[in-house]
């Protein structure tokens, strides 16, 4: 778990892994970058609380989003990682056994992902990530490469096989999630479990929706170029004509703002 100035969420982001019903042990790393709010302090009174299952690091200094996720990650030591951002949260107590179990089952599958509620900043449902997927549905690394994002970060446990592995471009990009699912899905197949047990948050703060839009393109693109490099051009094809449509989209998305901001 990352968090920085969580401090609204933060809570419910904890009850809902410390909910959790199993026959294993697990703990909670969390990485606080150093939040300006009231986030590590209540982080603290958890770890009070329930010092066995909560090992947070606390940064002296803000490192930036994409550092202190690969700080947290490196220092995860069991055999499967769940990952819950600080403003998400799971509602489903059995969440973390099922999808061990499945993961115990299948050694060639990498990570386990299920369906999430989306809702806005009013706690209003937009929708559910992956209505009208099959259960036990399996998906390759071209699935990834050819479809739109369809995997909520909220909703995976994956194999710890980066341990202190992880590329140094991985620390350069914005989209932490997606660079880690597809060297994942470089490694193995993903298989899906249709039930709604976690809820991501969706946040839109000042930037219109396109400038936001227009940014994500620009980070996808730049993601998969050094994707397409860090795998020795293995999905070349398949990369070249997902960037050309990144690259289209962002053409259609400059017109339309620069046509929007011509006045009548």
């Amino acid at each position: 778990m990352i968090v920085y100035n969580q401090e609204a969420y933060i809570e419910q982001a904890l009850k809902g892994i410390l909910m959790q019903k199993t026959n294993f042990l697990f703990e909670i790393i969390i990485g606080e970058d150093c939040s300006t709010d009231h986030t590590k302090q209540i982080i603290e009174k958890f770890a009070t609380l329930y010092p066995d299952n909560i090992k947070p690091f606390y940064h002296p200094e803000n490192i930036g989003m994409m550092r202190n996720f690969t700080h947290t990650l490196n220092r995860c030591e069991g055999e499967y990682i769940a990952i819950c951002e600080g403003d998400d949260y799971w509602i489903d107590e059995y969440k973390l056994a099922k999808q061990i179990e499945v993961l115990d089952a299948n050694r060639d599958i990498m990570l386990s992902f299920h369906n999430t509620k989306c809702i806005n900043s009013r706690k209003k449902r937009i929708y559910n990530s992956n209505d009208g997927e099959a259960d036990g549905s399996v998906f390759t690394i071209e699935d990834l490469l050819t479809r739109k994002w369809f995997i909520m970060t909220a909703s995976i446990v994956f194999r710890n096989v980066f341990k202190d592995s992880y590329p140094n471009w991985f620390k350069r990009i914005r989209n932490g999630d997606m660079a880690l699912e597809l060297m994942l899905a470089d490694k193995g197949n993903f298989i899906y479990t249709d039930k709604v047990m976690a809820v991501y948050r969706q946040h839109i703060h000042g930037a219109s929706v396109s400038s936001l839009r227009i940014k994500r393109n620009r980070a996808l693109v730049k993601l998969l170029k050094l994707f397409n490099k860090h795998t020795g051009e293995e999905y070349n094809s398949l990369i070249l004509k997902r960037i050309r449509q990144f690259n289209w989209e962002l053409i259609n998305m400059f017109k339309r703002k620069v046509k929007n901001s011509i006045p009548v």
